[in-house]
């Protein structure tokens, strides 16, 4: 599958990705919270990156994976400063 890049001049814009993860993840969708919440958060998308990050930490919570649901709690919790109220 070729990929097209996307028209939008500003990131997080491209009409594909109304609000699921990009089209270019699609097997991520479920299975890696982790990396959509960097992407989104490195992209500038922190309300997109939000729900990510607590997926990510509820999923570490249920491996016992106590230091890395932290982290991801703790980037969550970051990414929530920046959100509007």
């Amino acid at each position: 599958m070729a990929l097209k890049p996307c028209p939008s001049i500003r990131p997080g814009r491209c009409p594909a990705t109304p609000g699921g993860p990009p089209p270019f993840f699609p097997r991520l969708n479920g299975t890696k919270p982790e990396l959509l919440a960097h992407h989104y958060r490195e992209g500038a998308l922190p309300a997109k990156a939000f729900p990510y990050a607590m997926q990510a930490g509820n999923a570490a919570v249920a491996r016992y994976a106590s230091i890395e649901a932290r982290a991801r709690f703790q980037e969550a919790l970051d990414l929530s400063r920046s959100l509007p109220p």
